[in-house]
């Protein structure tokens, strides 16, 4: 095994405070995986660069990652009030600040920006990609967003200003409404933007799109978001704060949200309103085009699938979070019970699944070219997961977020946590275990990226080809 060194980097006293900040990079190139087990990545070339301290050895308060084709991202949280708090982004130690919001650092979608909210002479200010946005006397830090493309970026300031690429946005229309003050959206292509306002004291609401209000009404619907920003130390997980369903769909071109009026709640398409429904499921998806799509609502006071392009498909339950269309746009999967029975759904067919006694299956996903389905299964929570309908092998828990295909849907990957460590799972094989791993995905150019940390509890960016 060789190993190479690179030059230490440390550039003041400060810098290597009782935190422990590295600031240099070891590269390792070697055949076999030089840790955690001799059959790490066996036959494989492996280089392993060390980024940061591992967070929980170092005291961490919070800590974000990134992980896209474009590679494998980590900013964290750390300081105490008697000597200030700084961001950590791959390693390189941001400013001092008298406070930083917990709920922060966050990534855009692309992994390329990376933000959070400080105070300083107190002010409260976003630093985006380490530049300092203007100051307020508040700031929500669960109500920023990114665009998809990492370079603009929205939230509401002092509870009633929306600020925009850093400007503050007059208020349209008559009757003073401002910004609620939650996240506003970008469409993926990242050039139209769609925030709610409201009138506090007459409690109404309505959609901005694009800089054009819409109608009044009661209020937008909101749901518990699955996580916002960093994950806490003290917590383990994310925030969760209340979200709108602001939904766009792929190609930017249309969108749609959910508006209640009174009893009666409906979903609004390109503005135009659906039927009314009492109630209606947390999911809509659109199909990648926009021409269809689909939700949960109760037509003739049965629980159905609402979908634009068939008529409703009655179920008895529908698993939250797992509606969704395929990229060719053709299928439209999901987990639900009908007549007893938990099925996976393929365009109101019932897929064939040998599911173990008390087991259920989870979010399905395709694989980018539309031709492979994968979903986790488990007992008290997801355990493994089935790939072209065969098992993987069992964990102790999986990530369900963090199953990949590679760009050409030939291969996948994915964690799975064992007595021994979290594992990695490329094509059905477990392929290397470390003590933890914070994420893996298949990058551009089909190699493997993912961070992790061995017996030396320092966090490390491994890159995986010739497996």
């Amino acid at each position: 095994m060789k190993i190479s060194y690179n030059k230490f980097i440390v550039k003041s006293p400060s810098s290597i405070r009782s935190l422990g900040r590295l600031l240099f990079a070891v590269t390792v190139c070697c055949s076999t995986a030089s840790t955690a087990s001799a059959e790490n990545w066996e036959g494989a070339e492996v280089k392993k660069t060390v980024v940061d301290a591992n967070p929980p050895a170092a005291g961490i308060i919070s800590v974000a990652y990134s992980f896209t084709r474009n590679g494998c991202r980590a900013a964290a949280l750390s300081g105490a009030l008697h000597d200030g708090f700084s961001v950590r982004v791959d390693g390189k130690e941001g400013p001092r600040y008298s406070k930083i919001r917990e709920e922060t650092p966050l990534f855009s979608a692309n992994g390329k920006s990376v933000a959070y909210c400080a105070q300083k002479d107190n002010k409260w200010r976003w630093v985006i990609n380490g530049v300092e946005g203007p100051s307020f006397q508040k700031l929500t830090p669960t109500s920023f967003a990114f665009s998809e493309d990492g370079k603009r970026h929205a939230y509401v300031a002092n509870g009633s200003i929306l600020v925009v690429d850093g400007k503050a946005v007059p208020a349209k229309g008559s009757g003073k409404p401002i910004p609620y003050d939650a996240a506003p959206a970008f469409s993926p292509d990242s050039k139209r933007l769609v925030y709610v306002e409201w009138l506090k004291a007459e409690r109404k609401m309505r959609i901005v799109q694009d800089g054009k209000p819409g109608g009044w009404s009661v209020g937008v619907s909101m749901s518990i978001s699955s996580g916002f920003g960093a994950l806490i130390n003290a917590r383990g997980k994310a925030a969760q704060p209340p979200k709108f369903g602001l939904d766009f769909s792929a190609d930017s071109q249309h969108f749609a949200y959910s508006q209640f009026n009174g009893t009666l709640t409906r979903i609004v398409v390109n503005g135009k309103p659906e039927p009314a429904y009492q109630n209606l499921g947390i999911d809509f998806v659109f199909s990648p085009d926009g021409s269809d799509f689909a939700y949960m609502a109760y037509p003739d006071g049965k629980r159905s699938i609402v979908r634009k392009t068939s008529l409703p498909f009655a179920i008895n339950d529908l698993v939250d979070g797992t509606l969704t269309f395929s990229p060719a746009g053709k299928q439209l999967a999901f987990v639900g019970i009908r007549d007893a029975k938990m099925a996976l759904w393929l365009n109101e067919k019932a897929v064939s699944v040998n599911l173990p006694p008390g087991h259920r299956i989870e979010a399905p996903r395709f694989s980018p070219d539309s031709k492979r389905l994968a979903y986790p299964v488990g007992k008290r929570g997801p355990s493994r997961w089935v790939v072209d309908g065969k098992f993987g092998p069992a964990g102790e828990f999986i990530a369900v977020d963090g199953f990949n295909f590679s760009p050409d849907s030939a291969r996948y990957c994915y964690l799975i946590g064992t007595k021994k460590g979290v594992s990695i799972v490329v094509d059905g094989e477990i392929r290397a275990t470390h003590p933890k791993v914070q994420g893996v995905v298949f990058l551009d150019d089909g190699s493997l990226g993912y961070l992790a940390s061995d017996d030396d509890q320092l966090l490390s960016r491994f890159r995986i080809t010739g497996f």
